[in-house]
């Protein structure tokens, strides 16, 4: 039933290659690749097959710190300053304050974009810089505890922590307490400079998906060899290409032992003593109010209450799997996606890692076989897990429509690292719902952090003069505009050089220039070339 579901919902969506990991009672049930780990050719993904898993790497982190709230090292509530003494942020009160459950728990006050551009492409030596020499110039948009802001800057915060309690740095101590133990040989805080020739030839391609016509079909754009330089991004805003908030790859072979690790976190000998320190790590710590379409019909969950909670590590957890307690992670990557499920009731896991990103719909996709595996394993008749998946298929179609109806072609090229470019068109708006929107970012967010070239046809507001110069952000660094041959603005920044252009009345970031940040409305640095 699990190979016939997965096949059929694979091929529908078009994705190169996924890889499909079921754990039950601490033991593997099932682990298959469906598909190829590079577009137009026979190299099958399979079980060995090494993905980046994005912020799935973020569990890490959490059992890391639990760990040593397991020993009696820390608490939950031990506050951040008492573990990295140079620790401060431009608030006084958050700096006194902040403690390692909030920054878990993504309360911290930090929001989702923060730190995304300079830790992925600015000029970082290591994660310690980032905490503690540019956090006092950031602002913090947010009031401490009262709201959920999902943040990959809190946990660099917490990675840190994580370092000066182990005395050493952070992979290497998950290495030494965590993946050795469990057997996790094909586990690495990143696929860059951490695997051996033979590791290397284990890696998938990732690929990009874009809506070349609203009217037409949709493509998938060259794949991409991670470890080559003419992949068009590669994370290099911390030097050591390692973050703990999200730079870990893995084979779904480890991956299955992580997941039943989870499931039953005592029964390794010799890692965690009981289980106090634990149950924050399952059970709910800041509850969210959710009107997000992707919790409730478009996943076939139910949301009593219409509630659900951030764990320490997890994104979900509540009784939101069909009346179920779920908790659950998901972990994107510039090429990958990941999505889990632990159903601790009944001692089951799955995970689902693909290596395709940018489809404004791909998260239904993942999520269906995910929640079509959880069903199939729960003892669900293939019968009912089809009904389930036509019913999400059926939203999935309005939602083409409603792009077809209001979203517009936009065309970009994506410099590549050698000369080379991909031109590419993809749909740009702001729909009315929140997914739509969230993920209709996706490219643009990606051509940002690019400095790639959007076309709208209009000219900038002003003088190419206008935007020439230095500018400087101390929590950002040094941004440079200079003026190409042809008479473009050309921007030079972290690892990243690329011609700007004007983005247009219709974009979703909001008549910005390329030089705004990864959100709407959020420049780059405080002192723009420009005013617009």
């Amino acid at each position: 039933a699990a190979d016939e579901f997965v096949a059929r919902v694979s091929r529908e969506s078009g994705i190169p290659g996924l890889v499909v990991g079921v754990v039950g009672a601490s033991e593997v049930k099932y682990v298959r690749g469906f598909g190829v780990k590079t577009i137009n050719t026979s190299d099958a993904i399979d079980e060995n097959t090494i993905t980046e898993i994005g912020s799935c790497s973020k569990t890490f982190i959490a059992m890391g710190l639990a760990y040593f709230v397991d020993k009696g090292i820390i608490s939950w509530n031990t506050v951040v300053a008492d573990i990295i003494p140079d620790f401060q942020t431009s608030d006084t009160y958050l700096t006194q304050n902040l403690n390692i459950g909030d920054l878990l728990a993504h309360r911290s006050g930090y929001d989702w974009w923060q730190a995304t551009i300079i830790m992925l492409v600015g000029d970082l030596k290591n994660e310690t810089e980032l905490v503690t020499k540019r956090l006092k110039s950031l602002p913090v948009p947010n009031r401490l505890g009262l709201q959920f802001a999902y943040s990959n800057l809190g946990y660099e915060i917490a990675t840190n922590a994580l370092q000066n309690l182990a005395r050493e740095p952070w992979f290497d101590f998950i290495k030494r307490r965590f993946l050795v133990p469990l057997g996790m040989h094909s586990t690495f805080a990143s696929l860059y400079g951490d695997l051996t020739p033979t590791q290397k030839k284990l890696v998938s391609s990732g690929h990009l998906y874009v809506m070349s016509d609203p009217k037409g079909p949709s493509g998938i754009v060259t794949p991409f060899d991670l470890l080559e330089s003419g992949s068009p991004m590669l994370p290099q805003g911390i030097a050591t290409h390692r973050m703990g908030s999200g730079s870990i790859a893995t084979s779904m072979s480890d991956y299955c032992k992580w997941m039943a690790f989870l499931l039953n976190p005592l029964e390794p000998p010799g890692i965690f003593d009981s289980w106090e320190a634990l149950s924050q790590t399952q059970t709910a710590q800041m509850i969210t109010f959710a009107n997000w379409t992707y919790l409730s019909g478009l996943l076939n969950v139910t949301e009593p209450g219409n509630a659900f909670g951030a764990t320490f590590g997890h994104d979900v957890s509540g009784a939101v799997f069909h009346g179920e307690h779920i908790f659950s992670k998901g972990g994107d990557s510039v090429y990958f996606k990941t999505r889990n499920g632990f159903l601790p009731e009944r001692n089951l896991a799955v995970a689902v890692t693909q290596n395709m990103k940018h489809d404004p719909l791909e998260d239904h996709y993942i999520n269906g076989i995910r929640n079509g595996l959880l069903d199939i394993f729960s003892g669900k008749s293939l019968e009912t897990v089809n009904a389930h998946w036509d019913a999400l298929s059926l939203k999935i179609e309005s939602a083409k429509e409603m792009i077809r109806r209001s979203y517009e072609v936009v065309h970009m090229s994506v410099p590549l690292r050698e000369g080379k470019a991909v031109n590419i068109s993809y749909v740009s708006g702001d729909g009315p719902e929140y997914w739509m929107s969230n993920h209709a970012l996706d490219i643009p967010q990606l051509d940002v952090l690019l400095k790639a070239t959007h076309d709208f046809g209009l000219l900038p507001p002003a003088p190419l003069a206008n935007y020439l110069g230095t500018f400087h952000d101390d929590f950002m660094g040094t941004l440079e505009v200079t003026a190409s041959q042809d008479g473009r603005p050309v921007v030079h920044y972290g690892a990243v050089q690329g011609v700007l252009s004007w983005m247009g009345k219709n974009d979703p970031f909001g008549n910005a220039f390329l030089c705004a940040n990864a959100t709407r409305h959020t420049p780059l640095f405080t002192s723009e070339p420009a005013v617009f």
